[in-house]
């Protein structure tokens, strides 16, 4: 790719730098609350009875939650799969969080042996008919010792869960960076594209090559000593030539030196050097 079509990326760049961590972030909630959906599907299946769809909705949401948080507990507790490719997939908190919603499932299904809403369960017509049945022949009923199996086997989750869950990780922070990091990266773009600190008045050598053309701004040789002594003062290393070009009524002298430094100079002042 050609420095005149990579420059235009050089404005963008560090403004999505900077909005980086609050893009991961809303695309972090939407990866948990996909996470949660797809766990408390899992989960709910344990349910015997019958349910409108919103308490249906709302169960779904609560145990998925339960497997999230408690499957980022397990992976505390087991640290198994937090290295490397895995640790940036956060393949630990899916693998735990599945483990966590079909444990749900069965304590559920344990939970619920004996409850049937017999109510509901009649409004299905025929493919609830077997339903309703059951639902009538074990009504009344006292709570089986199964169910109490699985109020414990929830019990335990939600416990494990506020022992050992530490709040959810940071997308950013998985893969080594902090918010400063991509803050320091995308001044440091700026820098270069000409969006940072100028002396006032001058013009970014990005922007001039952008606008001009790189092999125009050293079409025109024009001798400049106090130019270049300014350029070597700074950069340390011997001038080679210096050019002269116009640019919204300035005339800016562009200077070149041994170790590869481009230089520009505006009204005696330097405006900036960097590698090429």
């Amino acid at each position: 790719m050609a420095l005149e079509e990579l420059l235009p990326f050089l404005d963008f760049v560090p403004e999505f730098l900077r909005e980086l961590p609050t893009i991961l972030f809303w695309l972090q909630i939407l990866g948990y609350i996909l996470l949660i959906m797809f766990f408390g599907s899992i989960s709910v299946k344990g349910f015997r009875g019958y349910a409108n769809y919103f308490i249906k909705l709302g169960s779904r949401f609560g145990l998925g939650l339960l497997a999230l948080i408690t499957g980022y507990a397990l992976s505390n507790v087991l640290p198994i799969f937090q290295e490397g490719f895995f640790s940036m997939l956060q393949a630990d908190v899916f693998i735990f969080g599945l483990i966590s919603a079909i444990i749900l499932y069965f304590a559920v299904f344990m939970i619920t042996f004996n409850i049937m809403n017999a109510e509901g369960i009649a409004v299905q017509i025929k493919k609830l008919q077997e339903k309703l049945k059951k639902a009538a022949e074990i009504k009344g009923k006292k709570i089986a010792p199964i169910s109490i199996i699985g109020m414990v086997v929830l019990i335990a989750l939600i416990v494990i869960s506020v022992l050992f869950f530490r709040g959810f990780p940071s997308m950013i922070e998985e893969i080594g960076l902090t918010e400063d990091d991509l803050n320091t990266l995308a001044d440091e773009i700026d820098a270069i594209s000409g969006q940072g600190d100028l002396p006032d008045e001058c013009v970014s050598l990005v922007i001039l090559a952008r606008d001009i053309g790189v092999e125009d701004l050293m079409s025109s040789p024009h001798e400049d000593a106090a130019a270049a002594a300014l350029m070597e003062e700074y950069t340390g290393s011997t001038v080679l030539q210096t050019y002269i070009v116009t640019y919204d009524g300035k005339d800016i002298i562009i200077g070149v030196t041994v170790d590869e430094h481009v230089c520009s100079v505006l009204n005696g002042e330097l405006c900036e050097c960097f590698s090429v």
